[in-house]
């Protein structure tokens, strides 16, 4: 005996806000006089209903009504009332990081050893450098800033007839970048990413054993970075910068002849934006 499993015409359309409803039907293909049993039904239905459902998860009880050989499923959705909403569940970490900058936003003001100095590029100053911090010949050193960091993991719970294609997913897909808008919901938070504003860390995942459920858990991190597109430099007061999340800038220099102090400086020369990490469509680590 075996078994053929069909969605009916009229599964799914029994959602409320807090249910759903999948109905299935089961032929037998080659009858017996020996009556199938339910859990030969169940681990069928179980492979072929998906675990989520528009943020609602499935039930662990089947309906299951037989008429001769043909077997009638139900399989109820509830929504999930605990930490997880559309099947995710979240955590957040804002401490953020560092970073060595060698361009200012703006130089506030200038003094040297001999003269007291008005302004950022006072007559008989020092040479202006129009930004860059630590000149040193022709080097420039930079500084260390802190600088915001927004990683989150997101945790899904994957059946194990699944695991096998979203772990092959999960693996090219990471450390690469959304090329188009992310959006997801959970425990009220909702979010939306625009293209180049998502990092894709990577993840693991550990099956839930000693549980009802057969499926696995997958915490994935992800780095956000907010797309800019009125960065401002000094040296380049005549227009604004833009830049997505995870783009890199850069700024060359070279020596220019500063008239006001009449010295040669070391001075910003152009902006560079690099894109540096490749970019694919991360919703499907979401859906």
């Amino acid at each position: 005996m075996s078994l053929q499993i069909i969605e009916l015409v009229n599964s799914r359309t029994e959602i409320v806000a807090k249910s759903a409803t999948f109905s299935y039907a089961l032929n037998e293909t080659n009858h017996t006089d020996n009556p199938t049993a339910n859990s030969a039904i169940e681990i069928l239905v179980f492979a072929t209903a998906p675990l989520l459902f528009r943020g609602l998860r499935r039930e662990n009880e089947l309906q299951i009504k037989h008429k001769e050989e043909v077997h009638f499923v139900n399989v109820s959705y509830k929504k999930v009332e605990n930490e997880e909403d559309d099947g995710l569940k979240i955590s957040l970490d804002l401490a953020g990081g560092s970073a060595t900058v060698k361009h200012s936003l703006e130089t506030i003001n200038t003094y040297d050893s001999d003269h007291v100095l008005d302004g950022p590029n006072p007559p008989d100053g020092p040479p202006f450098h129009d930004g860059l911090i630590g000149v040193n010949g022709d080097s420039v050193e930079g500084v260390t800033i802190p600088i915001p960091s927004f990683q989150f993991t997101v945790t899904r719970y994957i059946p194990d007839t699944q695991i096998n294609n979203f772990l092959n997913n999960m693996l090219k897909l990471q450390a690469l970048v959304n090329n188009d808008a992310v959006s997801f919901s959970a425990r009220g938070w909702e979010p939306t990413f625009q293209p180049g504003e998502l990092l894709f860390l990577g993840g693991n995942a550990v099956p839930r054993d000693g549980t009802d459920e057969e499926d696995w858990e997958v915490p994935m991190r992800f780095e956000a970075r907010a797309n800019v597109t009125d960065l401002q430099l000094a040296g380049f007061e005549l227009r604004t910068i833009e830049k997505d999340g995870h783009d890199y800038l850069w700024v060359t220099h070279g020596d220019s002849h500063d008239t006001i102090s009449n010295s040669l400086a070391r001075t910003p020369r152009a902006a560079y934006i690099e894109r540096v990490i490749p970019r694919a469509n991360l919703g499907s680590l979401f859906n």
